[in-house]
């Protein structure tokens, strides 16, 4: 017997971190049929990172929407805010470069590689958001 499958949230974000509520939102609540996250992974900047952290993780913004909806709000760790870095492995305050661009692409390209390995203990349906 296969394992259920994961569903993964993978949101790509700026320094607006509603862009990542909104669409848990909508993907959560308002599509059909519901797609209820277990996971949610973010690719950003560092100065991103910063403002997910200080906007969703030191407020309640984002347990007080998972809340009211009977929703877990463990699947979203800061653990899973993955900052672009550039090929000498530093992270991004942001991305202003055609090198930079790159590095982001590379970076997304990786995390979905991971998340779709086929030797991957648990299978996974990702829902992609590329704001």
């Amino acid at each position: 017997m296969s394992a259920t499958p994961e569903k993964i949230l993978l949101c790509v974000s700026g320094t607006t971190p509603s862009i990542i509520t909104e669409t848990f939102y909508f993907v959560a609540k308002l599509r059909q049929p519901n797609f209820i996250p277990d996971r949610v992974i973010v690719i950003t900047t560092t100065q991103g990172k910063d403002k997910i952290e200080k906007e969703l993780f030191n407020t309640p913004r984002f347990k007080n929407m998972c809340h009211a909806n009977d929703w877990d709000e463990n699947c979203f760790n800061l653990q899973d805010v993955i900052t672009v870095k550039s090929k000498m492995g530093i992270e991004l305050e942001d991305i202003r470069t055609p090198e930079h661009f790159h590095d982001f692409a590379d970076t997304l390209m990786n995390q979905v590689k991971e998340l779709v390995n086929p030797h991957r203990a648990r299978p996974c349906i990702i829902h992609a958001s590329l704001a």
